[in-house]
């Protein structure tokens, strides 16, 4: 009996991994999504006759884990670079706080006037 090369649960990692983009964790589900079917493609190449199903669809799932992984990575370095390293300069030096929020508070009101 040839074994079923399901590869639901690699799509649901990617499509979660891509909601968890915004919060910059998303590469903790992507990147075992993109593990999961690399592990399935090289025993699907190991032994082809023990599986049923495409190889091409699981090559295609592969694919779209490893550019989610990519865009994840990015998106973290993103959230890291805006939102983190401000609040270490802020504990440093507490005048750049005020700084931080006139800035921002001045680009709000340029967004709210533009529109």
């Amino acid at each position: 009996m040839k074994k079923s090369l399901d590869i639901t649960l690699i799509y649901v990692l990617d499509i979660f991994s891509l909601l968890c983009c915004c919060f910059g964790i998303g590469f903790l589900l992507s990147i075992p999504a993109y593990l999961i079917a690399n592990k399935k493609i090289k025993a699907v190449q190991i032994n082809p006759d023990e599986y049923e199903g495409g190889l091409k669809q699981l090559k295609t799932a592969k694919t779209v884990s490893l550019v989610l992984v990519i865009i994840n990575l990015i998106f973290f370095l993103f959230v890291l670079f805006f939102f983190i390293i401000p609040f270490i300069n802020i504990y440093n030096d507490p005048d750049s706080w005020m700084e931080f929020q006139k800035e921002f508070e001045k680009a709000m009101e340029e967004m709210n006037q533009s529109a």
